[in-house]
């Protein structure tokens, strides 16, 4: 696994920690946005950083761009942003990896998003360009309901309850593509 050398998993984690280290942007253009992670691998090939997501911080906020894909015959380009308990073992098979999943197909115009739960992803409807800095929340409530939230003007929402709900880790992870994850903050 190879961590982005320009912008360190360590500051990254302390947004996450500190909560809100990088303060989420206000409606204004002239608010530019702080990279908290960069994710780059080559197609066929996956990247990432895990770092703890803690119990207390029930939801994630931040924006996704994602600049290039790399769409081969065999793969789709990938993103995810997962909250799951790192070392479980279900023994239903799930992985309890809950989140979102933001995937480039043949279409090399835009990204389509999905929400990941109960070991499927479902999608949301949605699509966005390529370089648009997208909106995005996870939050997780007691109860074990997660909502997903992608987009500011018109946000498409969907809610699912889950099977394994514990977290104390975050994975941000990509796979054929270059992508930023931006003003990342727990809430």
């Amino acid at each position: 696994m190879t961590r982005s050398v320009r912008n360190s998993p360590y500051l990254a984690c302390l947004s996450i920690i500190g909560g809100v280290l990088m303060a989420a942007p206000s409606a204004s253009a002239d608010v530019r946005d702080s990279e908290s992670y960069r994710c780059i691998a080559p197609g066929g090939q996956s990247n990432g950083t895990v770092f703890p997501f803690p119990k207390v911080g029930t939801a994630i906020s931040g924006k996704i761009s994602v600049h290039s894909a790399d769409v081969g015959t065999e793969w789709a380009s990938l993103v995810k942003i997962l909250a799951h308990q790192r070392g479980a073992n279900y023994a239903d098979g799930d992985c309890g990896c809950n989140g979102i999943a933001v995937y480039a197909f043949k279409n090399p115009d835009h990204i389509e998003f999905y929400t990941t739960a109960n070991d499927k992803e479902v999608p949301l409807q949605g699509a966005a360009p390529f370089d648009t800095p997208i909106s995005f929340q996870i939050a997780i409530d007691p109860k074990g309901v997660m909502t997903v939230t992608i987009g500011a003007t018109r946000p498409i929402i969907q809610t699912v309850t889950l099977r394994h709900p514990e977290h104390d880790t975050l994975e941000l992870t990509c796979s054929g593509a270059d992508v930023s994850f931006l003003n990342m903050a727990a809430l």
